[in-house]
């Protein structure tokens, strides 16, 4: 259980609470499986959790200034000060939820391995201006807020052989790995093609 705490965020939201738990069953060792002499590793295990991300920009709820770019007065150039952002006092971390199931197999005096995982990972809060509900024609200088929301699903599969040849010994693995990751929401301006969005 992870309690983590960043100054770069206000003090209402500067806290996140990111829980995350595991569990593993071992089938080879139970009972049933004793007198098996191909299956010497069969796990099965899964886990879910949840991470905090802070690494963006810092102290977006607090105002910023600095000069303009001036105006002539009387014939002389006078600069003052004006905002240069707007601040958004609700700013908070970025989410990612992560779950995993797997399975592990040996077999032959676990000479032959296998491994294999699927996951599925979802970030929320991810920070980003709207777009599509505040058009930038409107003028408005948005600050970024948690809204955008982005998904992974995937999977890794690993194969492995192993055999002592006398005093030589012979390893040999390979994986294959696939990765479908989705932008759900990003409240983007609509364009003249589908395929241009993000989302």
């Amino acid at each position: 259980f992870r309690y983590d705490g960043s100054p770069i965020f206000p003090e209402e939201t500067r806290w996140g609470f990111f829980p995350g738990v595991s569990a593993g069953w071992v089938v080879s060792e139970e009972s049933f499986m004793e007198n098996s002499s191909v299956i010497n590793n069969l796990k099965i295990r899964a886990s879910w959790g949840q991470l905090g991300n802070d690494r963006v920009d810092p102290f977006q709820y607090i105002g910023a200034f600095g000069y303009s770019t001036g105006w002539v007065v009387d014939g002389t150039d006078v600069r003052g000060i004006e905002a240069t952002t707007t601040p958004n006092p609700n700013i908070t971390w970025e989410v990612t939820t992560t779950t995993d199931i797997g399975l592990e197999l040996g077999l032959l005096q676990n000479r032959l391995t296998f491994e294999l995982d699927g996951y599925k990972t979802l970030t929320t809060n991810i920070l980003g201006q709207r777009q599509a509900s505040i058009p930038t024609y409107t003028g408005l200088s948005l600050p970024d807020e948690n809204i955008g929301e982005m998904e992974s699903i995937g999977f890794e599969v690993v194969a492995g052989f192993k055999q002592r040849f006398g005093e030589l010994a012979f390893n040999v693995s390979g994986n294959f790995s696939y990765n479908d990751n989705k932008i759900i929401f990003f409240d983007e301006v609509p364009q003249a093609e589908p395929y241009q969005k993000q989302e």
